[in-house]
């Protein structure tokens, strides 16, 4: 748990290192409520890496980018 919080004082959690922890909610799940312990502990890591890859497009780029499909592949890869 030292490693979690990374306390200045080594062997010594204070309330200020447990502020400057950015994981203090994962500390406190460990020892006050099982259930969302196990929950994170059990979660898919890559979970929020894929939706902040999710990009959106201007209607120009979308425009170019059918544009050059139908440059390509011609009409009839749309019908």
């Amino acid at each position: 748990m030292l490693d979690l919080v990374r306390p200045k004082v080594s062997g010594k959690i204070t309330l200020a290192d447990l502020k400057n922890c950015k994981m203090a909610n994962i500390f406190f799940d460990t020892f006050f409520n099982l259930d969302k312990f196990l929950d994170h502990e059990q979660r898919d890591p890559f979970a929020n890496a894929r939706v902040s890859f999710k990009m959106e497009f201007s209607p120009v780029i979308q425009k170019r980018w059918i544009n050059e499909i139908l440059l390509v592949y011609g009409a009839s890869f749309i019908s």
